[in-house]
């Protein structure tokens, strides 16, 4: 027999959490024990005392063990990502603790992202936890023409996870050119966001099985980067290392004409990062590069960011 939730009043400030988990397990209709039974098989056991404590406002959920269950929730309960995330207030300032919802709508043209990601009815929790994520600009690339590197090592948090999103400093047309390779997935949807930047979505082969891993590589043409002056890459969902590099000319050529040929390249590096407290903006570096030099970005343990490389 289903158990029923009761509706409570008079929840004091910060009771939002409290609110949330009730008002959806009424719509559900579920109640405490079947949601226990529910969570248990999730791999994250809790019992329907506590479950009843948190959805009356009478206790919430504090300690960093209880993140997962609070994830287990979301899932179980067929929620977005950050639902409930965001409602708690886990006493650990780490990227864990944010949800991919919650950064993303605090980077630039995050707003325009989601609205893309809602109209495909895709969720930011996409199941793939980045063990790895490279963002490459190779402009001595041996062809001539600047090229763009995507590369990502996923590892399954759930089973049938087979897609993500990826934004990408590009517009869509050079990822449909003759010479675009990808390996270990195909390219779905695609829309433009303003300032030149694609939201894509990255399908893989088959959906993988809980902690199976996967290896993507995405590389093709990025005509007019050396003009540009300026790269950056975005991470719109927690990455355990991401690197973003950007492969400067050792010859002449486009933008190194004149009183500039020759010359060290004078480089910026800025890094806006999304932790608890908000987003940070860092300048990590300014200086100076010889011909050929690599300009370089690396971040661990990153919620969401996003780093420009500029150079001249």
């Amino acid at each position: 027999m289903t158990a029923t939730v009761p509706r409570r009043r008079g929840l004091g400030a910060g009771s939002a959490f409290a609110v949330r988990l009730r008002e959806t397990m009424i719509s559900r209709g579920i109640g405490f024990a079947e949601l226990a039974g529910m969570l248990a098989r999730t791999g994250a056991p809790t019992s329907p005392a506590t479950l009843s404590y948190w959805a009356s406002g009478r206790s919430r959920p504090r300690r960093r063990s209880s993140l997962g269950v609070v994830q287990a929730l979301e899932q179980c309960l067929d929620l977005e990502d950050g639902e409930l995330v965001d409602l708690v207030d886990i006493d650990a300032e780490t990227w864990r603790y944010r949800s991919a919802a919650e950064a993303a709508r605090l980077l630039p043209r995050g707003k325009e992202a989601e609205d893309a990601r809602r109209a495909w009815g895709l969720r930011w929790d996409d199941g793939l936890r980045r063990e790895y994520v490279r963002t490459a600009l190779d402009l001595d690339a041996p062809g001539g023409e600047a090229i763009l590197h995507y590369d990502v090592v996923l590892t399954a948090q759930r089973g049938g996870a087979d897609r993500l999103l990826a934004v990408l400093e590009a517009p869509p047309d050079p990822l449909d050119s003759s010479d675009a390779r990808v390996v270990g997935a195909d390219l779905g949807r695609r829309v433009a966001l303003p300032g030149g930047a694609t939201l894509l979505e990255v399908v893989l082969p088959r959906p993988l099985d809980e902690g199976e891993a996967a290896v993507l590589e995405l590389a093709f043409p990025l005509p007019g980067a050396m003009e540009r002056g300026r790269f950056v890459s975005w991470h719109m969902r927690p990455a355990d290392l991401a690197v973003t590099e950007v492969h400067l000319p050792r010859r002449e050529g486009p933008g190194e004409r004149g009183a500039q040929a020759g010359r060290d390249w004078s480089v910026r590096r800025t890094v806006a990062t999304v932790g608890r407290a908000g987003r940070r903006v860092d300048e990590v570096h300014a200086g100076s590069l010889p011909r050929g030099a690599l300009l370089q970005s690396v971040m661990a343990e990153v919620a969401a960011a996003t780093c420009v490389l500029e150079w001249e």
